[in-house]
Parts: structure tokens; sequence; C-alpha cells
């Protein structure tokens, strides 16, 4: 049977990481989980017309608008998508205390970031200061969850979960054929 700690290191190393779901954890308040599932680029071909080739898809196009990147994004990016070898993992937080989800591009870097996880643990935060201003559960967690609490970032494609819990999450991982 493979360990947390194998499942964790074949987390880290997933290139793109989707939020599939997130929520409290089916009869249980105050347990809250993530579905993630690891998404690939899938190549597609592009035409090209003789006129532009040389400077490339982008460099012809003026972009003004919004609604101008839009339609360069579309037509020159490779989409994300699970394929049939992906990997889903689920990751269980157990006397969680707070979460929030953020867009990625607007989230700002915690001052000791380590960009070769994707799931990472703080002591110190800015989310862990929000917690401590919002709620009382950094307060009285050593007392009421018999640990201090804990900052985990989870690190997806579009979305940084943050999450404020006492224990370690608990990992699984299957193929994304199989049920659970």
């Amino acid at each position: 049977m493979i360990d947390q700690a194998q499942i964790r290191q074949r987390l880290d190393s997933c290139r793109f990481l989707s939020l599939e779901s997130f929520g409290p954890h089916a009869g249980e308040d105050s347990q809250f989980d993530l579905i993630l599932e690891v998404v690939e680029l899938k190549s597609q071909p592009r035409q090209i017309d003789s006129q532009s080739a040389d400077q490339g898809p982008v460099a012809t196009l003026e972009v003004h608008t919004f609604e101008d990147i839009r339609q360069v994004v579309e037509a020159n990016a490779d989409p994300l998508v699970v394929g049939p070898d992906s990997a889903i993992f689920r990751i269980l937080f157990e006397g969680y205390a707070a979460f929030q989800i953020k867009n990625e591009t607007m989230s700002l870097l915690e001052p000791a970031e380590d960009f070769s996880k994707k799931l990472r643990i703080y002591e110190k935060s800015r989310f862990l200061n929000h917690v401590a201003t919002s709620t009382w559960a950094l307060e009285y967690a050593s007392d009421w969850l018999g640990e201090p609490l804990k900052h985990f970032a989870v690190i997806c494609v579009d979305h940084i979960i943050d999450v404020a819990c006492s224990s370690d999450p608990i990992l699984s991982m299957r193929a994304v054929g199989e049920v659970e």
C-alpha cells in the first residue's frame, strides 16, 4: 500500500492540478475535502498562413480589448485535459477551522514560498493572520483541537485553496477510471 509520504511526493511532482470539487465531507461537520485531477496539455495542430508564418501567430494580431485577448488565447493556447492515465487526489482535512479559495492570479506570495510543492505548509502566514482576526480558532486551537493551527495551501491551475487546520491532511490517490 502506498503511504502518505509517497502520495505527497506524487502530488508535488504533478505539473498541473485542477480543482474538481471541494466542500464538507459527507456526514462530518468538521471535515473538509478537496478532489484534484491531474491535467495535461493537449497539443492541437494550428493553421498558419504563409504571410504570418515568420512572425508567429500572436505577433500578427492587434490586441486592444479583453475580447481580442480572449480570441488570441482561444486560437493559440493548448487546452488542459484529464487524460485516461491521469490520477485523482483526495485531500481530507479533519478539524479544519477555516478555508478559502482564491484566484491564483490575484494571490499574494508568502515570504517563504516553496514553488516545488503543490501542498504547502505554513506556521505563519497572511491567511493565519486573517483567521486570527476573524475567528477565535487561532487563539483557542491548542486547547480545543489539541494542536496549534497550521496553514495548508493547495496550488492548482486557476485556484489556490487555503485551509487552517490543526492536523495534517489525509491524502489518497486513485486512477481516473477507478471507483472510490
